[in-house]
């Protein structure tokens, strides 16, 4: 929806590949900036998908496609969640065992 004297804002492109936190929080700036309703937010992500990503869409019905949020759980449920590497690696450098803390309970 375009409004005369406003710029429209672009919520790019995605292949579901991380960091999807980023992509999601750039796409809710353009959901909030462009006043978009929830089909409209539906079909923007759909229309924002490159690479392997669109073949989520094979796999929804007419309904789960107008729905933003079965849209992002088919995109995790497709690609998996997945943190950055460097979220990891900093994580795991920052972890150690606490006195008395069994090992399994690190591990895990």
């Amino acid at each position: 929806m375009s409004r005369p004297g406003r710029s429209t804002v672009k919520a790019g492109r995605h292949d579901g590949q991380p960091p999807r936190e980023a992509y999601q929080a750039k796409f809710k700036m353009a959901v909030l900036a462009n006043e978009w309703g929830p089909i409209e937010k539906a079909r923007q992500l759909a229309a924002a998908l490159e690479g392997e990503a669109p073949q989520v869409l094979l796999d929804l019905s007419a309904d789960e496609m107008a729905s933003c949020e079965d849209l992002a759980t088919a995109l995790e449920c497709w690609f998996g969640r997945m943190e950055p590497a460097v979220g990891l690696r900093q994580r795991l450098a920052a972890r150690y065992r606490k006195p008395g803390e069994k090992l399994s309970v690190l591990a895990g």
